[in-house]
Order: structure tokens, then sequence, then C-alpha cells
């Protein structure tokens, strides 16, 4: 049977470019912004994508986490984002959701509890969650990572740690 989400249950290796393409036609490669924020961008065709900036009904949305013991709190985040633009009167609304390192998490927050195919798995399984991005630096995201992953807006809940290292 085909998977609900559109995640691949397997990955072809591709030699060009870093990229791999799964079975499912998704596209995963590295990203480089800058020195600081490197990560995993697993998405559709760029083609698709540039049909979606265009399309003035849809919009791209990017929303990340720890996503540490996935609860309520984490599905109502993604839920509530993508629903305030289908509120505002788009008819498609993708949500790039962004999931942490462990080693990221572990410097800012101390160590996850769940590892990071753990929390990606649970991730990828959220009917809210189009794309994914992985092996996310916990630094503040910037105007150009929303350029290069062409999304519209930056959506966070107020949920920020005070003090590195999870001690408050």
């Amino acid at each position: 049977p085909t998977p609900a989400h559109p995640f691949p249950t397997s990955v072809l290796e591709s030699a060009m470019d870093g990229k791999a393409v799964s079975d499912s036609g998704l596209e995963t490669e590295w990203v480089e912004v800058n020195e600081e924020l490197r990560f995993r961008w697993h998405r559709p065709s760029l083609e698709t994508i540039d049909q979606q900036c265009q399309d003035p009904d849809t919009v791209r949305i990017f929303l990340n986490g720890c996503f540490d013991l996935m609860h309520v709190g984490h599905f109502n985040a993604l839920r509530q984002a993508k629903s305030l633009f289908s509120q505002q009167g788009f008819k498609k609304v993708v949500m790039v959701a962004g999931i942490h390192s462990d080693a990221a998490i572990t410097r800012q927050k101390g160590p996850p509890m769940m590892s990071d195919e753990e929390r990606i798995a649970v991730l990828q399984a959220t009917k809210w969650v189009d794309e994914l991005v992985t092996a996310l630096p916990y630094v503040s995201m910037s105007a150009e990572m929303a350029d290069r992953l062409r999304v519209k807006w930056i959506c966070h809940g107020d949920d920020m740690p005070i003090c590195k290292g999870g001690g408050g």
C-alpha cells in the first residue's frame, strides 16, 4: 500500500550533487546557507516548488522544533500554523517542518529522550507535514534560510529555552 505521507520508505542514493531520490519521488539534498546553518531538505522537485511559489492560492510555511516526545502541543503547533494560513484564504498550505539534530538539542537543552531517527519518523507520519528539514542546528532561522526553502513565513511557538544545557 501507498504510505499516507509523502516521505520515502526507502531511498536510492544518487551520485549527482549529493542528492538522493526516494521511491515516492521526493528528493533529499544537503543545503548550506552559511557556516552555522547546514541541513538536509526532503522535498519534491524544484519544478514542483517553483509551481507552488507561482500559484497565488498556495503558500509555503516553515515551523521548526525539537519534537522530542511528540505530544498534543507539538501536533497543535503544526495544525494551527497550517490552519491559520488556510483561514487567510490560501487553498494550499505547504508545511515545511524543521527538526533539530540530537547534537544541536543536546548543546541547547540537554540530551533528547528520542533519537533523530525516532523523532523524524514521528514527524514524517504527521498529516500536517509536507516536507522535512533534518539535521537542523539550533540557530535562529533567517530570511536567507526562508529564501533557500522557498517559504514565505517562519512560524514558531513560544517555548524557546532560557538557558543552554537544559538548566532552565
